[in-house]
């Protein structure tokens, strides 16, 4: 008689469980979908990751912003996917047939750039990144290269940056291990640049809005400065947490020389770093401007295999927009190295004493959602009303270079192109309004210097139109520069 009593017990125990905890979720699911649906001039966000917690500081920006949070569970309809993982496996059913409302926070094909192994050994004809091997495949090439650089050290590393190792020389490698295991090796940076004997990497927030054509810029208010936990000398290969920066790194606020520009005269990381790089002589702009022309680089190295995989479910111009982090470290003569690009970096809070009065990563995602258009209400992007930001005036091309490819007007009478196909058209007034709504947001491609260099005669029909039409705007205008 006892077993069938508590096992009846134990039967209404769990439905109570149910009805407390589940029954609630399910109510509030219900709720907000049906809010979502019959409020139409909201947008709908629809959030995903794995570790929730990840996504706290978006979540209240789009609060902030009215957006409907919705599960696609019990509502198919949804303007912006903002997802902290690769979503076009995960969710292809979903996002089939993306209509011209629907954003998604990653473009497809960018595995070439954000997979580790495949930026170290992909891309070695740049000499910004360090030289990458994986095995049994680039053997005979590391061989080759010890060969001919028989000083270099190595860092064995895994996909996930995970477990790195320091090895001296080819001696000390596990090979059976290396083609075993999901491990590579890269070239070791023996002269990083030290600010207070610690070794440090330089992460830039870059936002992607378009591949076709190509539209680049990064967050210019701010940098993240990350410093290995310990001291770089006296030098020990076998610990780690003085060449490699992890979980247990430290940031600006513990570092002597930089510590009283962030906490005493409320500097940013980038205005701290500037200041004491410019008292030690160096030409910041110019760093800058290495690590800029090197994103531009890579971006434009991997746009068609990014076009032809957005063409498969939407447009790479209208559908898809990505927040990315490239990390560089520099070394004592002031070269740049990147040690990798980071898809979804995370935009959580860090440990920052000074956190709440500095939060820039909610600027970040604000100027995000402002350049791509969805931060105001739907009925501001109506056709009828686009003349709020731009309207016919604003997108003329000025005193263009243009020929009968670019607009409908002879190329000998054509003083300023005001009838440009239906296509560029709106391609103009995207841009122009993406300039006018870019915050601190900073353009560096397509810039001035892309127009008067080498690099417009290798773009596509697409890039080069955009490249002319920022660099006449910018004859009239410093400000589009």
């Amino acid at each position: 008689m006892k077993l069938p009593f508590y096992l009846g017990l134990f039967v209404a125990l769990i439905g109570i469980v149910i009805l407390r905890i589940e029954v609630p979720k399910i109510y509030k699911y219900l709720v907000t979908n049906l809010s979502a649906i019959a409020n139409n001039d909201n947008y709908r966000i629809w959030l995903s990751s794995k570790d929730q917690s990840r996504l706290n500081l978006e979540r209240n920006i789009f609060k902030l912003l009215k957006y409907n949070e919705i599960d696609v569970l019990w509502n198919s309809k949804w303007d912006i996917l903002w997802s902290t993982e690769y979503p076009f496996n995960r969710f292809k059913d979903s996002i089939k047939n993306l209509q011209p409302n629907q954003h998604i926070n990653h473009f497809p094909g960018m595995s070439q750039l954000t997979i580790k192994k495949h930026l170290a050994t992909k891309f070695k004809n740049y000499d910004f990144i360090p030289n990458g091997f994986t095995f049994p495949n680039m053997k005979n090439d590391f061989e080759l290269f010890c060969a001919q650089h028989p000083e270099t050290k190595f860092v064995e590393k895994n996909w996930n940056n995970r477990g790195v190792k320091l090895v001296r020389n080819k001696n000390e490698i596990n090979f059976e291990s290396l083609s075993t295991n999901e491990k590579f090796l890269q070239e070791f940076i023996e002269n990083p640049y030290l600010i207070d004997n610690r070794m440090f990497d330089i992460g830039i927030y870059v936002l992607i809005t378009s591949f076709d054509p190509l539209r680049v810029y990064k967050f210019n208010k701010e940098i993240l400065l990350r410093f290995c936990a310990e001291d770089y000398y006296p030098f020990d290969q076998a610990n780690t947490k003085k060449f490699v920066v992890d979980d247990n790194s430290i940031y600006v606020w513990d570092i002597p020389s930089l510590r009283d520009y962030v906490l005493n005269f409320n500097y940013t990381t980038k205005d701290a770093f500037e200041i004491y790089m410019r008292q030690k002589g160096c030409d910041v702009a110019e760093l800058w401007e290495k690590m800029d022309d090197a994103i531009v680089k890579l971006l434009l190295d991997n746009e068609k295999n990014v076009i032809a995989e957005t063409a498969k479910i939407g447009q790479s111009s209208r559908n898809f927009f990505e927040i990315l982090r490239f990390d560089f470290i520099i070394d004592t003569e002031l070269k740049i190295h990147l040690m990798e690009i980071n898809m979804s970096p995370n935009l959580g809070a860090i440990k920052d004493i000074n956190n709440i009065k500095r939060n820039y990563r909610s600027q970040l995602i604000y100027d995000t959602l402002n350049i791509i258009g969805v931060a105001g209400t739907k009925e501001m992007e109506k056709r009828e009303n686009r003349f709020i930001t731009s309207d016919e005036r604003d997108v003329v091309i000025p005193l263009a270079e243009c020929s009968t490819n670019d607009c409908n007007c002879s190329q000998e009478n054509c003083k300023v192109c005001t009838s440009c196909t239906k296509e560029y058209q709106e391609l103009i007034h995207h841009i122009y309004g993406e300039h006018v709504r870019r915050g601190r947001m900073k353009r560096i491609f397509p810039i001035k210097k892309h127009h008067d260099g080498n690099l417009i005669n290798s773009v596509g029909a697409a890039n080069k139109f955009s490249i002319k039409w920022f660099y006449n705007k910018c004859k009239m205008d410093d400000e589009w520069c």
